[in-house]
């Protein structure tokens, strides 16, 4: 079911966006992914000792991609599914119940880690005084955390760094440097996306480095750890392109959907696409409850399109379009993440989208197409 965005919002944005209601990601079960793709990665090559590098005890997880452990793989939970591949470098211990698996779990030689990064490869746009991400401050909104909205940008601190703030959502780059630097998000239902790199959290810290304990929240970018532990504890988490990398992992909460982030060989995350369709209508101010998709059948050629990210500052995928005569327009090879679709010419006077927030930015997604509908009124 379509759903139209608030009137208020929808005068801010000089937009009328749709946006569809929220459902898990899903994907087809007993598909291996490729080799060089995963959802879960853990880099300890330990054997034997007491705590296995993958340790996965909570129950009703889906998870689209590959799982790797470099070192032991223990799974105890139940009801589990993987479609993609299980792999493990030592041994697996495999007590659970009614788990299922897309190709059966296999001992393999350890690998690298799919993604290189250190806290140097990151500009800092915010460091809240001791971490604390809930005081007031310029990384929200409106200045406190009433907004519920972070501020788009890299989020920086020399130790711990916390967010337990229910309801909170943004595009954000979170990292946490030195030996006890840790990511730890507390609050529920959050929507939170990668800014920068793909990552959504990155700490140096060698314990309980990165802890996803909020439930019914959704995540999408690289959760990095390489000398700690990634966890996830929080029920109903979702996230429809994510990448859990660890020295540890462990995954005790219930329920939820991880899909994959694609990484071909060269390490780079794989990029999105958006599709924009332009419509000419013969009308030049359409009535309430206007019927844009029965009534706007003809399609808009050379409509001249700028697409750009909504933080403004990334200017290498800063692109244009012009529609052709089919209407259509295609954006492609763009990094994931929020971007700002404008007219440079004339104006819509209507438009409508599959993959967008509450502020009008359009969500680019790894490996996944983005749909624009747009509709040029007559006299506009």
């Amino acid at each position: 079911m379509r759903r139209v965005l608030p009137a208020l919002v929808v005068l801010l944005l000089g937009l009328a966006l749709w946006v569809p209601a929220a459902a898990p990601a899903t994907a087809a079960g007993g598909v291996p992914s490729p080799a060089n793709s995963y959802a879960v990665f853990a880099l300890s090559r330990a054997c034997g000792g007491q705590h296995a590098a993958l340790t996965w005890s909570g129950s009703g997880l889906h998870v689209v991609g590959g799982v790797h452990s470099n070192g032991d793989l223990d799974l105890t939970g139940n009801g589990n599914h993987v479609s993609g591949a299980v792999t493990y470098g030592c041994a697996a211990r495999l007590p659970g119940h009614d788990n299922s698996f897309g190709a059966a779990p296999s001992r393999t030689a350890p690998e690298a880690a799919p993604v290189n990064l250190s806290a140097d490869d990151f500009s800092c746009d915010y460091t809240p005084p001791n971490g604390d991400l809930d005081a007031p401050g310029p990384w929200w909104v409106g200045g406190d955390a009433t907004s519920l909205q972070l501020e788009p940008g890299v989020y920086c601190t020399a130790g711990p760094l916390t967010l337990a703030t229910a309801g909170v959502s943004g595009q954000v780059t979170f990292v946490a440097s030195g030996p006890e630097g840790a990511i730890h998000i507390t609050g529920a239902n959050f929507d939170l996306s990668a800014y920068t790199s793909a990552v959504l959290a990155y700490a140096e810290g060698s314990d309980s480095a990165i802890a996803l304990d909020g439930s019914g929240g959704t995540w999408m970018g690289v959760l990095l750890a390489p000398q700690g532990q990634v966890k996830l504890s929080g029920a109903n988490l979702q996230s429809p392109g994510g990448l859990i990398i660890g020295n540890t992992v462990s995954l005790t909460g219930s329920a939820g959907t991880l899909n994959e982030l694609i990484l071909p060989s060269q390490g780079a995350v794989q990029t999105g696409t958006l599709q924009v369709q332009a419509a000419a209508c013969d009308v030049s101010a359409p009535p309430a409850n206007f019927d844009w998709h029965g009534q706007c059948t003809r399609p808009a050629s050379g409509v001249p399109l700028a697409l750009a990210p909504a933080n403004n500052s990334n200017t290498s995928v800063r692109t244009t379009e012009t529609t052709g005569e089919n209407g259509k327009a295609t954006f492609a090879s763009l990094p994931p993440g929020l971007y700002q679709l404008n007219q440079t010419s004339g104006g819509w006077c209507h438009a409508e989208s599959d993959s967008v927030d509450a502020k009008g930015n359009l969500r680019i997604t790894a490996g996944q197409t983005a749909q624009v509908w747009i509709f040029e009124c007559a006299g506009a």
